[in-house]
């Protein structure tokens, strides 16, 4: 994988946003969250995030 992939910007003019606020607990109600090894927890192993490719999608 290249390290200088270049990822296009968001287009704000495409994003519909509601008016109606909620709150943060809502919003985060459907988030799973990772869960790391104890190595990772504690430094001694470390992971590396890669930008999805869309053909994997």
């Amino acid at each position: 994988m290249n390290n200088t992939a270049e990822y296009k910007r968001l287009d704000f003019s495409k994003l519909n946003f509601d008016p109606t606020p909620i709150s943060t607990e809502e919003s985060l109600r459907d988030i799973t969250p990772i869960k790391w090894s104890k190595d990772v927890l504690s430094g001694k192993r470390k992971i590396t995030l890669h930008k999805k490719n869309e053909k994997d999608d």
